[in-house]
């Protein structure tokens, strides 16, 4: 039996063909599990935190606190960072919480909506007094400290 050299070369590239259609399957495959995350994993979300100012902590401190949602039987909700930025006497804050997604249905999780506040003590570059406070976590920013009145 005699092979031509286009049969070699058909059959030479038949299996070059299987070999990346394994590989591509291969890594195709991968990815979507990776994408997926296991199912032990919980969901999480950065929100911004709508802040409101509770306390002062010495002139150059202050406490402040915002509502987030809270389900049982997930991790709780915490800050991941605040940044801060300064343009003459107004200091803008934006606080970046890391809440879990709300419960799946069919899962034996209690969820309370609105319940859990958390807290962050700022620091500030002047006496809180001398400066204004704005939420930049929201759009347009909003004005936090000295409260304004809605009159």
């Amino acid at each position: 039996m005699r092979v031509s050299k286009e049969q070699r070369i058909l059959a030479v590239g038949g299996r070059h063909l299987y070999w990346l259609l394994g590989i591509g399957l291969t890594i195709l495959s991968i990815s979507l599990l990776a994408g997926c995350g296991g199912s032990g994993e919980r969901a999480n979300t950065k929100r911004p935190l709508r802040w409101s100012v509770v306390e002062s902590k010495g002139p150059r401190q202050v406490t402040v606190r915002g509502p987030v949602s809270n389900c049982e039987g997930l991790p709780e909700p915490k800050v991941l960072e605040v940044v801060k930025s300064y343009r003459g006497r107004s200091v803008y804050v934006r606080i970046v919480a890391d809440v879990p997604a709300d419960a799946p249905e069919r899962q034996e999780f209690v969820c309370a909506g609105v319940g859990l506040e958390l807290e962050e003590t700022i620091s500030l570059p002047r006496p809180l007094k001398e400066l204004v406070l704005f939420d930049s976590g929201v759009d347009p920013p909003v004005q936090r400290w000295p409260e304004t009145s809605s009159k």
